[in-house]
């Protein structure tokens, strides 16, 4: 990004610096030159105001100006409309305002006018007193006239970063550019708005910095190849030195078309919803009851509306690996541009409704630590393909989790599990009539592989060294017929790792197979990537105890 942007300006003067900051940095008559541990603060772009909100306000005072301007051009014609005339007398139950304003007109437009500068003189304020930097080991922004806010991330705890276009910013060449902390959603720092070329290098500088913050922590020593992703234990990468060019693309894993996206949404429950209650609602209305028909009116709208933002928040989907990361972009009036690093995916799952079989395809979903991903609908969340071919999944899946062999994948795809598998008994039919003979586990030598469902499938992937826990669950009635269930602790998101209605004697097996398949991952990274045993729950003992006293472990 160069310093001759027209949003940038000068650094603040010594006495706005933060107090805590070095004094070497700080400086009074001379400003450390630019470089790629220090840069100068930088604004954004003169017409973030108006995206970041100025905009509605001045469509708000115009509206308003709209409503009495018929008004105010009578009252200066002398042909007002109001009832009784303009000498009509007030009944003195309060101020007549709208008669004063129709006799003083032109105050009534000096007060609009007036009005819109200090809106407009506020977004200045606040545009000029926010700005942002790259530190020497964080990123920095600070915003407020009064009451100022400081803000920072270290570059060793940035999980992702990702670039957003609204219509507004899309129409005026701008982007908005989200840093994602390990702290959560309240820790994160939005920085809007730049132009879309100073974003992107933005995005591929902070990523950089990043990397090589994380190579420079980790001990020499840490890093085993198919053993990544949890704290403590990512693998080794190459440094994203700042100043070198980031790494090149290659072709793209997926380019989803708009006709495969429309024809998905439409072989959705939601969609079956619209299908079937239209006619119904329009069979009541023929018949004249009127009181069902309104029962119909929120469940259609709220399907359609559901769908139509579907097809705008995952339209022009691509995705491409880049480096370390995927890069992910779609959005059709909403452009979103995400980075995902490859070594922070937890878990991984492919789901194929039961409507989608015959054509293939599949959605593949991922916990990422730290990292938000999907779009804003539930059924959207942690979603990184929502509808793939069966290539398409399989090259994605490689690029997430590269180095490892997932054994056992075809079966668990598009047919059953190997004969080593881990099944639920003929007693689970009582509490899984449907799909008891679909549930099943393998424990691989690099990954747990988990299928259930039917007709819809679901298969889990999640590597030995990324399951942060595990635990042994038996409900009452589970206990009666001699069944328990084992889960496998992932980051929150949408993978929910669960292998159902097991013997409880293949549970314990399963248990502490997976557990030392765990512990042995974990293990091979040093004394600080490995599990505690009692914190972490991979111990056969304790799960005994806790399936004895009836507990959750």
């Amino acid at each position: 990004m160069s310093s001759a942007h027209p949003g940038a300006g000068p650094p603040p003067p010594a006495d706005e610096r933060p107090a805590d900051q070095p004094a070497a940095e700080q400086g009074t008559d001379e400003v450390p030159a630019p470089g790629p541990r220090g840069e100068d603060w930088r604004r954004f772009h003169p017409l973030s105001p108006l995206l970041r909100g100025g905009l509605f306000m001045v469509a708000v005072l115009g509206y308003l100006l709209s409503q009495v301007m018929d008004d105010i051009l009578s009252a200066a014609t002398g042909t007002s409309d109001r009832p009784g005339g303009p000498d009509q007398e007030h009944d003195g139950s309060g101020p007549d305002v709208e008669a004063w304003a129709l006799d003083h007109p032109a105050l009534l437009v000096l007060g609009l006018v007036l009005a819109i500068l200090l809106v407009a003189a506020l977004g200045v304020a606040a545009w000029w007193f926010t700005r942002y930097r790259l530190g020497a080991s964080t990123i920095e922004l600070r915003r407020g006239a009064i009451f100022r806010q400081h803000r920072q991330i270290r570059y060793d705890r940035i999980q992702a970063v990702s670039i957003s276009r609204p219509i507004l910013a899309r129409l005026s060449g701008l982007a908005e550019v989200k840093v994602e902390s390990a702290g959560g959603a309240d820790s994160n720092v939005r920085l809007a708005f730049l132009t879309h070329s100073d974003a992107l290098a933005l995005q591929d500088r902070l990523l950089g910095l990043a990397a090589d913050a994380e190579q420079r922590s980790r001990p020499p020593s840490t890093g085993t190849a198919g053993a990544t992703g949890t704290p403590g234990g990512t693998p080794e990468r190459p440094s994203g030195t700042p100043g070198l060019p980031p790494p090149t693309s290659g072709p793209p894993l997926v380019e989803m078309p708009f006709g495969r996206l429309l024809a998905s949404t439409f072989l959705s429950p939601a969609t079956l919803i619209v299908v079937v209650a239209v006619p119904l609602a329009a069979l009541f209305a023929g018949l004249g009851v009127l009181g069902v028909v309104g029962g119909f009116f929120v469940p259609i709208l709220f399907a359609a509306f559901n769908r139509i933002k579907h097809v705008l928040t995952w339209s022009n989907l691509t995705l491409v690996r880049q480096g370390e990361t995927l890069r992910v972009a779609h959005g059709l009036t909403d452009i979103s541009t995400s980075t995902i690093p490859v070594e922070r995916v937890q878990a991984i799952q492919l789901t194929q409704p039961w409507l989608w079989r015959w054509s293939g395809w599949w959605r593949l979903s991922v916990n990422v630590a730290g990292v938000e991903l999907g779009g804003d609908e539930i059924t959207d969340a942690g979603v990184l393909v929502p509808v793939g071919t069966d290539a398409e999944v399989r090259a994605t899946l490689d690029a997430l989790t590269p180095g490892i062999e997932v054994e056992g994948l075809d079966g668990a795809m598009h047919g059953t599990l190997p004969a080593h598998r881990y099944a639920s008994p003929p007693a689970a039919r009582l509490l899984d009539p449907v799909t008891w003979r679909r549930n099943g586990a393998v424990v691989d030598p690099e990954v747990a592989l988990l299928r259930r469902g039917w007709p819809g499938r679901i298969v889990q992937i999640v590597p030995h060294g990324r399951i942060q826990s595990m635990g042994l669950h038996q409900g009452p009635v589970q206990r009666r017929l001699g069944l328990a269930q084992v889960h496998l602790v992932s980051t929150p998101g949408a993978v929910l790792p669960v292998t159902p209605h097991l013997r409880v004697a293949d549970a314990e097996r399963l248990y502490a197979q997976q557990g030392a398949a765990a512990s042995a991952a974990r293990g091979a990274r040093g004394p600080d990537g490995g599990c505690e045993s009692g914190a972490a729950g991979l111990h056969l003992s304790g799960m005994e105890v806790h399936r004895a006293e009836g507990r959750t472990s």
